[in-house]
């Protein structure tokens, strides 16, 4: 039986499936250990591996004071994965230099890498990039005092009551969501997207919302095409920026986002 590391840092909230060609959610792993042991026995313990990666196995410690995902004793991240030992989550400052050096087509294959994470394949999105959709480029590689510092730009999965936002840097959020179209703000020049939960579509389960400028011309066409949209629905969604928090009129406090670039957003039908 192996052994999980101690020493691991906890950053997988995910496992890709190998024998599955898919991923898995950390809550419903622990919920399928929890309610039938011997299904994950059989059909997942020994398939667990790297989100990032795929190469290295990871376990899951499941016992009465924590229940999370670890690298598995011994194995080993392929050199560029986020998650090698050594990697480090992207600081604010570094994360404004990726935005700044970063190119659209690299930005773009992020989210649509995310999109198929959550189950969505489709094999001919249209992209610039020759770069498989389903491949990715999390890493960024930092210059400072002179010396090269390998980072992760983070990603967080939206994921029904347990969003902890982070306010101070940006991420790649990404989730299977129920989506619906706000009003144009003439004020702003803008279109909200609400994002709910699908297990909870009422007031209780709303999440956060997006804003997309219609005020630069590259996000025109994508902002008429959601504007046209008549009906709300079940949607992957992923995209990139900052969550900052707003405060109503009647004191209650929203989570919003607001979109400025074609390439921090993608969208499709789940």
């Amino acid at each position: 039986m192996r052994k999980t590391s101690k020493k691991q840092n906890h950053r997988f909230n995910e496992a890709y499936i190998k024998n599955q060609n898919c991923y898995i959610d950390e809550d419903e792993l622990i919920q399928i250990r929890t309610h039938d042991k011997e299904c994950f026995t059989f059909k997942y313990k020994e398939n667990l591996f790297c989100p990032g990666c795929k190469q290295a196995h990871l376990g899951l410690e499941f016992g009465d004071k924590i229940n999370c995902l670890r690298t598995i004793k011994g194995e080993s991240h392929i050199d560029n994965c986020q998650y090698s030992p050594g990697v480090n989550i992207a600081n604010p400052k570094q994360i404004q230099e990726y935005i700044k050096t970063s190119t659209p087509q690299t930005r773009e294959n992020n989210l649509l890498s995310l999109l198929f994470r959550l189950g969505f394949i489709k094999k001919d999105v249209s992209i610039i990039t020759k770069t498989s959709f389903s491949e990715s480029s999390f890493m960024f590689y930092s210059t400072e005092k002179k010396k090269t510092i390998k980072v992760y730009i983070p990603q967080q999965k939206i994921r029904n009551g347990k969003n902890d936002f982070s306010y101070d840097i940006s991420k790649y959020y990404y989730g299977n969501i129920w989506l619906e179209i706000g009003e144009h703000s003439k004020e702003y020049d803008d279109v909200q997207l609400k994002i709910y939960s699908l297990q909870n579509m009422g007031k209780g389960g709303f999440i956060c919302s997006v804003f997309v400028s219609k005020k630069h011309d590259n996000l025109s066409i994508m902002v008429d095409k959601l504007l046209n949209k008549t009906e709300n629905g079940s949607y992957y969604i992923a995209f990139f920026g900052q969550m900052e928090i707003k405060k109503a009129n009647n004191g209650r406090q929203y989570n919003n986002l607001y979109i400025n670039n074609k390439c921090d957003i993608v969208i499709e039908k789940s």
